[in-house]
């Protein structure tokens, strides 16, 4: 009877001990940028103005839902936390993956879809609105599909698959295509 008690508090306490790391790490490292979080999300669903319903279809043929929640969420924590530290790979890796879990409780898809247009291709402070303006000489709402296309094939790789190369274009075309063999709606896209 005492070897199952003692058994049992071992138990305990070897799941107990990482269970309290998380959750102390997730209110020192996490909880307090979760408002930032939210206004950078606000700001990139706002510059997706009326080309969201357009946008957002050309993003998820190019990658998936949660590729986009991982891909935003990792450039959130780099943006606001890990650009200036000093952290090694292992850290940076752990607190990214912490990060991404730790949005689904606090962001919607909605949001989410914010943050990667705000962080896209040229970073948190300019986004997908300042790639526009780059490439194009044009805010991000006065693009054509095509145009919006050819930035989402950017997102992964600016410099491989920039907007105007042939690696860029043919990217483009491929996600154009695959957008329009599946009906997603901005909101509303199932998960892949």
């Amino acid at each position: 009877m005492n070897s199952f008690k003692w058994a049992r508090g071992a138990t305990a306490f070897i799941i107990g001990i990482p269970l309290l790391g998380v959750a102390i790490w997730y209110l020192i490292s996490f909880l307090p940028h979760v408002r930032e979080i939210k206004e950078i999300a606000v700001r990139g669903n706002a510059e997706a103005g009326g080309v969201e319903n357009l946008l957002y279809p050309l993003a998820v043929a190019a990658e998936s839902e949660d590729r986009i929640r991982s891909w935003s969420v990792s450039r959130a924590y780099s943006y606001l936390v890990n650009e200036n530290a000093r952290d090694g790979m292992l850290s940076w890796h752990a607190n990214n993956l912490l990060w991404i879990q730790a949005s689904r409780l606090h962001l919607s898809d909605r949001q989410v879809f914010g943050l990667w247009v705000a962080c896209a291709i040229s970073g948190c402070g300019h986004g997908l609105e300042g790639a526009a303006k780059t490439y194009f000489g044009r805010p991000l709402k006065d693009l054509s599909e095509p145009e919006l296309a050819a930035l989402v094939a950017a997102v992964s790789s600016p410099s491989r698959f920039s907007p105007g190369s042939e690696a860029g274009m043919k990217r483009a075309h491929e996600i154009l295509e695959r957008s329009k063999s599946r009906s997603v709606v901005f909101g509303s896209a199932p998960r892949q």
